[in-house]
């Protein structure tokens, strides 16, 4: 499949690092109680890559030397924007400490192998993963970095979050176009334990607060694992296990969701269980009372019953009715309380700018970020949600203290053009397009090759567009959640070289595949 990188493949180094990747997700869930754990453990990934893959390109050190040229020009280019000589010389001595050298030394170590597919894919129609745009991004933030408002906080922030996260998303697609299919089996298989695991955990909390009453939802707020408003009695109790915010749990709901959903092509048993754990995975949505996960759910369900139909898939009709009647009963399950919440959205009421709703909070606060991408333009105030929220306490402490629990922009792009500036939001749109619409081309493609893997890429465009929407209200860029928001990316690049990889002539089975797409779906 991949004929430019060499034979045989590290099968056993490829095997530690889909157990690194297996791990690294587990502790992603873990939220900010292994957030330095995650972090580690997730450079120790991009270290062991560069290792097995650095020697195995032939055009590794030129790739090398290209990014780290690219790097060195960010850095002086930041230093020659930055007035402050003590906040330079902060930033350099910062800088200048092996570790944080080591870090971003890996990042484009790790991506030989992944630019020469690229390169190699070029010449192809609609095979781009905007890892360009990622190279272009990162080097964006460097500069933001020296010339922000923050520099120190700003390097912290590049070498414990978009370092990291580039690295991983550029090595996904390495290892995993070449593991086994035995090796895949076994990481579907222990990822797949470990969301149902979470979800049932979720499970038994909801019950116990839902039946235990006052007394038993105070001891589950005690333990972090929920949250009640006291001042509001009438105020929905919103789970948080396993993160810390209900935003960030609801959030690794959408993605439990979809990932149960691309397996649709599987036996009738795995699909019955498929399906039951993405509407588990609703249901615990629900108890998060987030308005703005949900509304990304729906997106993401309707673009992919549509990219459905239009590549050719028909799922039996049977399902919809079904599907919906599920979602009416989970409704009517939900207290008074949660359900109000999600109404809300078709409230005039909520859309009005100001701190009596978390939606006109938002809408208040807005203008603000605004005036900061105005006032900071090319570079923003400083990569990293410290200093974000550093430059808005100093400037907008009052505006803030009236709105609860709002501490950053709640909208991705226009939080990393506060914190970047301008160019580095049109990059992070520009990767995103890019993947987007190159994921969605080759979905088609590999349905009119009747090939199984186009229903998990359906899923997964779902997927992709109900993130979008989620982070038109939140922020999924930091920490953990990080982690998982480039996990899933580096998914969608996987996902995309392995169908420019198929020529058609391939059995539209795989070996040890099975495939019962045909018990689901009928070509047109």
């Amino acid at each position: 499949m991949l004929h430019h990188l060499p034979n045989p493949r590290p099968r056993r180094a490829i095997a530690i690092l889909l157990a690194l990747m297996v791990i690294v997700t587990a502790l992603a869930i873990g939220d900010k109680h292994t957030l330095l754990q995650c972090q580690r453990l997730t450079l120790l990934l991009t270290a062991a890559g560069a290792l097995v893959f650095m020697p195995r390109t032939g055009e590794g050190w030129k790739r090398f030397l290209w990014g780290s040229v690219l790097l060195v020009l960010s850095v002086v280019g930041g230093l020659l924007l930055q007035t402050d000589s003590s906040q330079v010389f902060n930033a350099a001595l910062h800088y200048g400490m092996p570790v944080i050298i080591f870090i971003p030394a890996l990042l484009f170590a790790s991506s030989p192998g992944f630019a020469l597919f690229h390169r190699d894919q070029a010449s192809r129609k609609n095979r781009s993963t905007g890892v360009l745009w990622l190279f272009a991004l990162v080097c964006m933030t460097v500069i933001s970095g020296f010339a922000g408002r923050f520099p120190q906080l700003t390097m912290e922030a590049l070498t414990e979050e978009i370092f990291l996260y580039a690295s991983l998303f550029m090595l996904m697609p390495l290892v995993l176009l070449q593991a086994s299919p035995r090796a895949i089996r076994v990481t579907l298989i222990s990822i797949g334990a470990l969301l149902i695991l979470v979800l049932i955990s979720m499970t038994l909390i909801v019950a116990s607060a839902a039946a235990g009453g006052y007394n038993a939802r105070e001891a589950l707020a005690g333990r972090g694992w929920i949250i009640v408003e006291l001042e509001d009695p009438a105020a929905p109790w919103r789970i948080l296990f396993p993160f810390t915010h209900h935003n960030r749990t609801a959030y690794f709901c959408v993605i439990a969701c979809f990932a149960s959903l691309t397996q649709l092509n599987r036996s009738a048993t795995v699909r019955l269980g498929c399906i039951a754990t993405a509407i588990l995975s609703l249901v615990m949505l629900g108890f998060t009372a987030t308005r703005g996960a949900a509304i990304g759910v729906a997106a993401g369900l309707v673009v992919m019953l549509v990219l459905a139909f239009a590549s050719g898939l028909r799922w039996r009709w049977s399902y919809i009715p079904t599907f919906i009647a599920v979602l009416v009963a989970l409704w009517l399950l939900l207290p008074p309380g949660h359900r109000d919440q999600f109404l809300q959205i078709a409230s005039s009421h909520s859309y009005v700018p100001g701190p009596t709703t978390s939606i006109g909070a938002r809408l208040a606060f807005w203008p603000h970020v605004m005036e900061m991408v105005r006032l900071h333009p090319f570079t923003g105030v400083g990569y990293g949600y410290e200093s974000f929220e550093r430059y808005a306490q100093g400037h907008y402490g009052d505006i803030l203290a009236t709105m609860s629990g709002l501490s950053h922009a709640h909208n991705t792009y226009l939080e990393t053009a506060a914190e970047s500036g301008i160019l580095a939001a049109i990059l992070l749109l520009g990767f995103t397009i890019t993947r987007i619409i190159a994921l969605m081309l080759q979905t088609f493609r590999v349905r009119k090759m009747r090939h199984p893997v186009g229903v998990a890429m359906v899923a997964w465009v779902g997927l992709e567009v109900a993130l979008q929407v989620y982070g038109l209200s939140n922020y999924a860029l930091r920490r953990n959640m990080g982690i998982l928001t480039y996990g899933v990316w580096g998914i969608s690049a996987t996902m995309i070289l392995y169908a420019a990889s198929l020529t058609g002539r391939e059995p539209s089975t795989p070996p040890n595949e099975i495939n019962a797409e045909e018990s689901i779906a009928t070509p047109r």
